[in-house]
């Protein structure tokens, strides 16, 4: 008797937490351009769905320091920032703003951030690129939402090879006047 009611109390629980998790995902309503973005994403860090109380912007080269600071943490060497890659992770970050997408591959145009370094006569070895939309302004949680990532957000973050980087946000206005944030880090070595 015991074991089956253990079991019992086992299947309740499972099966409370699946009909509360359906029931808060139900109520959830992102706000419409953020729900578009989410359901065209290829990748995706694990990000939290809050929304920041106020419209100050996310600084990239505060979001550098801190990847930098995780690196140091990991024994490697700090990324040096890149005007020139500034402007390309710029460039992707206002691209996926105005044309309304959160992608690694442009719906709009094919483009990679690879093709562009191609474009613009980078020259590298080795590059990643990881991108974060995010509802907050906390730099720490979207490095943190990178080094728990199981879709190599991590390793491109932590890249022994990489030497250079270059950081950029761009905002978006939602429903409600709610704000959201895409960050762009390209890492490369030369």
């Amino acid at each position: 008797m015991r074991h089956i009611t253990f079991w019992v109390f086992q299947m309740s629980v499972v099966l409370g937490v699946i009909f509360m998790s359906v029931a808060i995902f139900g109520e959830l309503q992102l706000p419409t351009q953020a729900r578009e973005i989410s359901a065209n994403q290829e990748v995706l860090a694990r990000s939290t769905y809050s929304f920041a109380a106020t419209a100050e912007p996310i600084d990239s080269n505060e979001v550098l320091a801190r990847v930098n600071s995780q690196r140091i943490l990991a024994g490697l060497a700090s990324l040096q920032a890149n005007a020139e890659l500034e402007q390309i992770a710029q460039q992707r970050a206002d691209d996926m703003q105005r044309e309304a997408y959160y992608a690694h591959q442009s719906p709009v145009t094919g483009e990679q951030f690879s093709d562009i370094l191609r474009q613009k006569q980078v020259g590298y070895r080795s590059a990643c690129e990881n991108l974060d939309m995010t509802f907050y302004t906390q730099t720490d949680a979207i490095v943190e939402d990178w080094l728990q990532s199981n879709a190599g957000h991590r390793e491109c973050l932590l890249a022994p090879y990489a030497s250079q980087a270059g950081y950029a946000v761009s905002s978006m206005k939602l429903d409600g006047n709610q704000i959201a944030y895409i960050v762009v880090a390209i890492h490369l070595s030369e």
